[in-house]
């Protein structure tokens, strides 16, 4: 697959942690917003991935 080196951030500039410190908007962890300029690429892919499997179990409210 031919993608960018690194993938954009998830974030939807929404910054709302839930209950559980997570993000209503990206589907990120608190964790993984601190994290995020500091991973590889892979990693970032690799969260990209798990960010949309996210969304299909939890998917964000309307706003």
């Amino acid at each position: 697959m031919d993608r960018p080196t690194r993938p954009m951030s998830p974030c939807m500039s929404i910054c709302t942690l839930d209950e559980t410190r997570v993000c209503i908007g990206c589907r990120r962890t608190l964790e993984e917003i601190r994290g995020w300029a500091r991973m590889t690429p892979e990693q970032q892919w690799a969260l990209t991935e798990e960010l949309s499997a996210r969304q299909k179990i939890k998917p964000r409210t309307k706003y």
